[in-house]
């Protein structure tokens, strides 16, 4: 697990994520992971997505292997 967090968090530029999609295609995902297990994210989904930053939690576990577990809610969002 320590060995995954310092990948994730040591890469000067973040990462580069991709999925496909049932047309064809793909989305773009860009991520950058801090020690203080937050995520800063930018997607080609939409305009939007892709000029405003995404902000998430994160955490690292173990199970039948290392999961990478982001921890996203939306705290503006009525109850």
């Amino acid at each position: 697990m320590a060995l995954v967090s310092n990948l994730l968090t040591s890469a000067e530029n973040g990462w580069i994520a991709s999925l496909p999609t049932s047309a064809g295609g793909w989305y773009g995902f860009y991520v950058s992971f801090d020690k203080d297990q937050d995520v800063k994210m930018y997607a080609d989904m939409t305009d939007q997505s892709a000029a405003q930053v995404g902000k998430s939690y994160y955490r690292i576990k173990q199970d039948m292997g290392t999961d990478l577990v982001f921890d996203t809610y939306d705290c503006n969002r009525p109850s």
